[in-house]
């Protein structure tokens, strides 16, 4: 199994923090966003190799992961223009093909998380992919990333991106378990009108119509995705309150 860190976005809401730097570069515990990522996804023994998804400040991306991490190889792509989570995915092809993957974003933080325990429950199942969910108090958290419904047998169904009426307190994230063939799947996806990119949600959605079933997990004790200032805070307040 490879790890996947999307880490080629801006993150111009950001910005005044990140002063041109690229998001997934603000530390935490003298280490960079991007690196606690990339180091957990190394920790894992069915993780052999991690792909990292560079663009914005590709080479400073470069310059603090290096080329290996608990002695498994971290290899590069590029994503040559920054057109969201699966034009992303798509600049990682060839480096995936025949595997299955674990996905992270980059600017993606997880209090203590639950990964060994998804990846068995992934390697157990017939599912095309394993999300992580978080379970949040404030219901309006649920409008930052996505929406979704379980059904009776716990599986996932009915995506919403950034939804105005969240169906429940559960948060998708972009922690995300995939099976090798889904990769065939991404040229079918469609762009989203308004934002003219392909969304991640709509990967999903797609699955579903394929007739393919969706699980997930718990992705840890808590989330945190970095896309504005207070989201910063709020993860540095958990965080450093840590020892």
């Amino acid at each position: 199994m490879k790890g996947l860190v999307l880490a080629g976005g801006k993150g111009t809401r950001i910005s005044s923090i990140t002063k041109g730097s690229n998001k997934c570069l603000l530390t935490i515990n003298d280490r960079s966003i991007v690196s606690h990522n990339v180091k957990n996804l190394c920790a894992l023994d069915e993780i052999d190799e991690c792909i990292v998804v560079v663009g914005y400040r590709a080479d400073a991306i470069i310059r603090d992961l290096g080329l290996k991490c608990n002695n498994k190889k971290i290899t590069y792509c590029v994503q040559k223009k920054q057109k969201g989570l699966i034009n992303a995915l798509e600049s990682a092809i060839e480096n995936i093909q025949g595997n299955d993957f674990f996905m992270v974003l980059g600017d993606e933080m997880i209090l203590k998380n639950h990964y060994q325990e998804a990846i068995k429950k992934f390697n157990s199942s017939k599912v095309s992919s394993l999300i992580g969910i978080i379970l949040v108090d404030d219901i309006t958290n649920v409008k930052k990333t996505y929406t979704f419904k379980i059904d009776e047998e716990g599986n996932m169904t009915s995506f919403v991106e950034k939804p105005v009426y969240p169906f429940n307190n559960y948060m998708g994230t972009g922690n995300v378990i995939f099976r090798r063939d889904v990769l065939d799947l991404l040229a079918e996806v469609p762009v989203n009108p308004i934002r003219g990119e392909k969304e991640l949600v709509d990967l999903f959605n797609l699955i579903l119509e394929k007739e393919q079933s969706i699980g997930s997990f718990v992705v840890g004790d808590a989330y945190f995705n970095i896309n504005t200032i207070e989201d910063f805070e709020a993860m540095e307040a958990t965080f450093l309150g840590i020892k």
